[in-house]
């Protein structure tokens, strides 16, 4: 029997408050809708890439049952 690890909650925000900037200047009108989801989407691969990283088997904001996504795969889908 092995024990999986799991993490409920982990700040998307990112290492330099990249996605509140982000949101503040689609607010200010400096950057497109566009650019403000691509950066979010940036920083939820980066915070899931870290989770991985260090051996989190389960990461619920994954779609559940998939493997993390990789940045080819996640554009792709959007």
């Amino acid at each position: 029997m092995s024990i999986q690890s799991a993490v409920l909650g982990f700040p998307r925000i990112g290492a330099k408050r990249e996605v509140k900037k982000a949101t503040e200047a689609y607010w200010a009108g400096k950057i497109q809708h566009d650019e403000l989801l691509k950066v979010a989407k940036e920083q939820r691969l980066a915070r899931w890439q870290t989770l991985k990283d260090q051996g989190v088997d389960v990461i619920p904001s994954c779609v559940l049952g998939s493997p993390l996504p990789t940045s080819s795969s996640a554009a792709r889908a959007s």
